[in-house]
């Protein structure tokens, strides 16, 4: 079809120059050769195909003839892209080409072979100037793909544009572009063969598990949709998991395989839980004397394996226990080929702990005030929660028999307040072990309570320090299964409160003394003349503390308090109980046997109370004069410089 005639003409200018050809003016496909595979492109898809113009100026337009197997491929619209940045016309394109778009003048010209035909796209206006078109995209045509490739083959058409109805026109002249090369092009379906995949698959049972303590629990291999005609033979697998949290104990093959209709001479299998984090199972169906499987093989769905997991940690997680293969592979065939699977279904796994309860000393810390003091301390369970179906208890109190000694043991009331008990225990050198069990009447044990009452006694005075230490701790539920409990150990010590009656003129006057060490003599000695007194403190060496309380009548230093241990000064902490008593902590350590001085600015005179005392009015009275006569003095003389 010829374009409009409304193009104007005009002298054909040529240029030709001496040694250099320039490339020729060119029509082509931008895809020429459109290529779709069946995995991922189906019949009835649509795709474009475009046709530019190259190495031409001053065109007034092009036309497009292409045919095509009608049976492969068939056109579905046409578009002329201007406003494409690579559109060949100028504006204004012509507003309406022959035929219009999306109209195809499709022609089915025999079997497998269409056309669509003079598709044309001019320069607009009337009548059409510059400027003219150049190199660029013409117009885009829509196929749709009707046939799908054999398998194992494709489909094929051509894309056949170099016809006479195909052209550019020149925009001066309105004569067709001389030496025009146009293009075909090729389109191809190619058949893809869909990616091998068996319909077998190992999923584990149950598909979620939730724990809250640490008690063992089984996860099943399920093998599914077996079919007799796929001669599966056995089959390999582990299951991978956290070891820090989990630990595989028992493996327990499963009926599956070992099925006497097609196991007649039974299975071999091998299972290892021996690699952290690995559990290993496989198991073979054993051939016949001549070394070959008959049929039937195993059919429909069944138990492969199931491994038994124990938590390890209490506290919070999650994770997959996966089933993998075994490098790579699950399923082998009568023919001693592995066999193509489905992607295994594995098991998530949660740990949502339960509050621990607490086994610990009552009261953690124990202060003996003197030597053969007797004492109560109690073994406390706290924050028990009913999950944990407490009815055993089992632990040990470890002390240091160097400074105590069991008096007594008595059960404690909580286990008794839900139940039947059977308490019990024994004992050794520096330890007591008890043994506790209940037998609920309705509900398991919950709360707080005590579980057993030692009553001690303070062998030996100061130093006298001990650990009170709780150990094989041995607590277990209805099942015999261990309970995780928290352990709050105890301290005992000595600080020994002494009183040392200083008697002085048929007055007593105490001094007391509180202290982690071996304090003598009592009473101290006090040395009225020198205004001191002097104890002794055995102490092992190690940092040790006196606190001293003296009566003021007896001795004051204020803020002038010397202290000698073992002859070399120690500063003390000076505190003003009240007005009348001073105590003097005095931390240190000088040896195992450091004499210690502490020396006033004042002490009680070698004379009676009543005669300290008028001694004082007669001071206080002194002064009381001394000071009327020096004003008096300043008066009648004034001050003296």
């Amino acid at each position: 079809m010829l374009l409009a005639s409304s193009i104007a003409f005009s002298p054909l200018t040529s240029m030709i120059k001496v040694g250099y050809a320039l490339p020729g003016p060119r029509i082509y496909l931008g895809t020429p050769n459109p290529t779709f595979y069946s995995n991922d492109t189906s019949v009835g898809q649509r795709f474009n195909v475009s046709v530019f113009v190259e190495n031409a100026t001053n065109l007034g337009g092009a036309q497009v003839y292409m045919e095509f197997n009608d049976t492969v491929i068939n056109a579905t619209q046409w578009f002329v892209p201007s406003a494409d940045p690579q559109f060949f016309m100028p504006q204004p394109p012509a507003p309406t080409a022959l035929p219009a778009p999306p109209d195809l003048s499709y022609v089915h010209i025999s079997s497998g072979l269409g056309s669509i035909g003079a598709l044309a796209v001019l320069k607009g206006g009337t009548p059409p100037v510059a400027p003219w078109g150049h190199a660029g995209l013409i117009l885009t045509i829509e196929f749709e793909i009707k046939t799908a490739p054999p398998v194992g083959g494709q489909v094929t058409s051509q894309l056949h544009i170099n016809a006479t109805d195909t052209f550019m026109v020149d925009g001066d002249t309105g004569f067709n572009v001389p030496n025009v090369t146009i293009e075909d092009g090729t389109f191809t379906y190619v058949y893809v063969a869909p990616p091998v995949t068996g319909h077998i698959w190992l999923e584990t049972s149950p598909t979620t598990y939730t724990a809250t303590k640490p008690r063992p629990f089984n996860v099943t291999v399920l093998i599914q949709n077996v079919s007799d005609t796929d001669e599966l033979i056995g089959a390999q697998l582990e299951l991978r998991y956290n070891s820090t949290f989990l630990q595989a104990t028992n493996i327990y093959p499963g009926t599956f395989f070992n099925n006497s209709l097609w196991a007649p001479f039974n299975t071999f299998q091998v299972s290892s839980t021996d690699e952290p984090g690995r559990a290993l199972y496989g198991e073979l169906i054993l051939p016949n004397d001549t070394g070959f499987w008959n049929p039937p093989f195993p059919d429909g769905n069944g138990t492969v394996v199931t491994v038994t997991f124990l938590p390890l940690l209490h506290e919070a997680t999650s994770f997959d226990i996966t089933i993998n293969g075994v490098f790579g592979n699950f399923f082998l065939n009568s023919a001693g080929e592995f066999m193509p699977f489905a992607p295994p279904r594995n098991l998530t796994y949660t740990y949502s702990p339960i509050a621990k309860p607490t086994l610990g000393v009552t009261p953690n810390k124990y202060i003996a005030s003197h030597f053969g003091e007797t004492f109560n301390l109690d073994i406390t369970l706290t924050n028990l929660v009913p999950e944990w179906q407490l009815m055993h208890t089992d632990f040990t109190l470890r002390y240091n028999s160097s400074f105590l000694a069991v008096l007594n043991v008595t059960e404690g009331s909580f286990l008794s307040g839900f139940g039947n008990t059977t308490f019990a225990y024994d004992e050794g050198t520096g330890f007591v072990h008890v043994h506790l069990d209940v037998v609920p009447t309705s509900v398991y044990p919950s709360g707080s309570g005590t579980l057993a009452t030692l009553e001690f006694n303070a062998t030996t005075r100061p130093p006298a320090t001990s650990a009170l230490i709780l150990n094989n701790t041995d607590f277990e539920d209805s099942g015999f299964f261990d309970i995780v409990l928290d352990v709050s150990n105890g301290f005992y010590t000595m600080n020994e409160v002494l009183v040392h009656p200083i008697v002085w003129d048929s007055v007593t006057y105490n001094i007391v003394t509180v202290a982690n060490v071996s304090v003598s003599p009592v009473p101290m000695i006090f040395n009225p003349d020198n205004r001191f007194v002097y104890f002794n403190a055995t102490g092992w060496g190690t940092p040790g503390f006196v606190n001293v309380t003296i009566p003021r009548a007896l001795m004051y230093g204020d803020s002038k308090w010397t202290v000698f241990v073992s002859g070399l000064p120690v500063t003390p902490i000076v505190t003003d109980l009240n007005a009348t008593h001073t105590m003097l902590s005095i931390v240190y350590n000088f040896g195992t046997d450091p004499p210690v001085q502490i020396i006033g600015i004042w002490a009680i005179p070698e004379f009676s109370a009543g005669f300290v005392s008028a001694i004082l009015a007669l001071v206080a009275m002194a002064s009381t004069v001394i000071a009327a006569v020096a004003y008096k003095k300043r008066r009648m003389f004034g001050s003296i410089k």
